[in-house]
């Protein structure tokens, strides 16, 4: 069928045919054509680092004349040209030089330079974080061994604790040889490492050496880096040895630049000031971050040093800093520290109590104890010679756990008389009983500091035991432990400075150190058997505890002024498993009063603190425990 236009559309297409022909064409207005490196552009991005990826804060912008810092989430904006080049400059990093593109955001990776690659690589091995540190090892190191042998050796056979360590400057090489093999853009960098071995720490110092690879600084040798190939047949590696040590010194570095004011409203800290905690408890952490391990607590008014420039992880300051006086380091959160404020103060001296001749025990105190000899537990008196006893509670409820203040004339005990176990405090002679805790947990096993200031004792408020301290009205309440391990038993030293007590953190029952002025704590005893129950002698010398070393619980004393501590056996109970715990000293520090089981049921007994003189005080059917002298 052959197709027919339409009449009228032949007679449109006629009309439309002569219009075109007939119109006159207009010439085209001249356009300014601008090259490339002409066009003006507003370049923005981010600043990483390349390895661990999180944002480079301070890091400076230079395009041509025009420079620019990044704020705390490592991200710019500066004017440049299209296709112009510009370089991105920050401490600790290498020179990197970009192309200016109108892509945004432009990620800008800066390569840590030779020192702080080293620094990283020890910082990975401080926290154990083995796989990254395996990425920062040259590619012919790697070729000896894979990632999986390189996580096992280190896991199996690090032959010492790494506590900190400090880089150099790195000393940049045309060219080295290292291990028999030339190597082109080589760096040596000096290295000094803080390190324990069997409970001893020590310094070592070497040169680490590092070279370019990929682009990249890659550590090629480094003392504890640098483990023997692995055998592929055995899952037993062989041990690197030990590094000797020097004391070499080496000069410290600055590896970040000034942050740059956070709208978080932290104040900037610079490397080696003094900070303190102004939140009443802040985490220290393995790492930068909420998502590290939680390694201690620092409460109120801990002083800590600022060891970096801070990192910024989801917009938060991160600070590296280490506790005054302490080997403890990590990360703490930026809001949580304020610059240290000096003000004078004094902090008491021990009280040393010279002791008398041994032999007769001081008559003039009395010594106060537990007992159910009335049919629930209450708190007694007694004289030192066992007579005299007045019960002071009287009370349906079971009182326990007594102690005595430091001027003998009030007495703080546990008590369920309001439903729960909490504190009391009353006088000495059982008159205005007033209670000092409440809440729906239990409150236990108070201990009065000697100073009279403070109040020590146990709660479970947190799910486990921990131990806690308040003012001896009941006020400023402050917990001292933080961990999922039982903690109990506190016992001041004289200058009310510090506590001991014992937990079960590490596996078995020790006996720790609380330093309330550095927040630190310290491991006393490392034995296979249960050490508890601490009682810290008037002099500050000696504490006297129960241990089970022996195959039984006997009482023992621990030298606090030797190195390392001296511990002697002070009872030789029979028959051979009866217990023997709770010890108390007398104020003289020539007595102690216990309880012992030797009889076939709880009593009190005394001892001269050489092991002579042993005396049953009680001498009842009953249960006689936990006397205070």
């Amino acid at each position: 069928m052959n197709k027919r236009f339409h009449p009228r559309i032949l007679t449109l297409l006629a009309l439309l045919c002569v219009v075109a022909c007939t119109r006159q064409v207009a010439a085209p207005t001249p356009i300014a054509v601008m090259t490339p490196t002409s066009m003006p552009l507003v370049v923005s991005g981010l600043v990483r680092n390349a390895i661990t990826k999180l944002p480079v804060a301070g890091a400076q912008v230079l395009a041509g004349t025009v420079a620019a810092l990044t704020d705390s989430q490592g991200a710019f904006s500066v004017p440049t040209l299209v296709d112009a080049e510009f370089q991105v400059e920050a401490a600790g990093y290498e020179t990197a030089r970009v192309r200016s593109r109108a892509a945004f955001p432009l990620i800008v990776d800066l390569v840590p330079d030779a020192a702080t690659t080293v620094q990283i690589a020890y910082e990975y091995e401080r926290q154990h974080e083995y796989g990254r540190q395996y990425d920062l090892l040259h590619p012919d190191v790697q070729a000896q061994f894979s990632r999986e042998e390189f996580v096992r050796f280190m896991e199996q056979s690090r032959p010492y604790d790494l506590l900190d360590s400090a880089v150099g400057a790195a000393s940049l090489l045309v060219s080295g040889s290292v291990a028999g093999k030339i190597y082109e853009n080589v760096a040596q960098v000096p290295v000094q490492v803080s390190v324990r071995v069997d409970g001893e720490v020590g310094r070592k110092a070497w040169l680490a050496y590092v070279a370019k690879a990929d682009g990249q600084w890659r550590l090629i040798r480094g003392a504890s880096l640098w483990p023997t190939p692995i055998p592929t047949s055995t899952n037993t590696p062989t041990a690197t040895p030990l590094p000797t040590f020097t004391s070499t010194p080496v000069p410290t570095r600055t590896l970040y630049p000034t942050p740059v004011p956070s709208p978080t409203g932290y104040v900037p800290l610079s490397p080696g000031s003094q900070a303190a905690v102004v939140s009443e408890v802040t985490a220290l952490r393995s790492g930068p971050g909420e998502s590290y391990a939680i390694t201690w607590s620092a409460l109120r008014g801990t002083v800590l040093l600022i060891q970096e420039w801070p990192r910024f992880v989801d917009g938060v300051a991160w600070y590296r800093i280490q506790v005054s006086g302490t080997q403890l380091s990590g990360w703490v959160k930026g809001d949580h520290i304020a610059p240290l404020v000096l003000t004078p103060t004094t902090i008491p001296s021990a009280t040393v109590v010279v002791p008398t001749p041994t032999g007769t025990p001081i008559t003039s105190q009395r010594i106060a104890f537990t007992t159910d000899r009335d049919g629930n537990r209450e708190v007694y008196l007694m004289n030192t010679d066992g007579s005299g006893l007045n019960n002071l509670t009287r009370h349906p409820a079971q009182d326990s756990d007594v102690t005595w203040s430091p001027w003998r004339d009030r007495l703080a005990f546990a008590s369920d008389r309001s439903g729960n176990s909490d504190i009391f405090v009353m006088n000495a002679d059982g008159s205005s009983v007033t209670q000092l805790t409440s809440g729906t947990a239990d409150q236990i096993r108070p201990a009065w500091s000697a100073n009279g200031s403070w109040i020590a004792y146990v709660s479970n408020e947190d799910g486990d035991w921990e131990i806690f301290v308040m003012s001896a009205s009941g006020s400023g309440v402050v917990q001292l432990t933080r961990n999922t391990a039982w903690d109990s038993f506190p016992s001041w030293s004289p200058d009310s400075l510090k506590l001991a007590f014992t937990s079960d953190r590490d596996g078995n029952y020790e006996l720790y150190l609380f330093d309330l002025t550095t927040q630190v704590e310290t491991r006393l005893t490392d034995n296979p058997a249960s050490d508890a129950f601490p009682a810290w002698s008037p002099s500050g010398a000696q504490i006297a505890f129960t241990s089970a070393r022996d195959g039984a619980l006997e009482l023992y004393l621990l030298d606090i002024a030797t190195s390392p501590y001296r511990v002697t056996r002070l009872t030789y109970t029979q028959p051979a498993n009866a217990a023997n715990r709770y010890a108390s000293w007398s104020s003289d520090g020539n007595w102690l009063a216990f309880t012992s089981w030797r009889d076939g049921n709880a009593e009190v007994y005394s001892v001269q603190r050489d092991g002579w003189g042993m005396r049953n005080l009680t001498n009842h059917p009953a249960q006689d425990e936990s006397p205070d002298w």
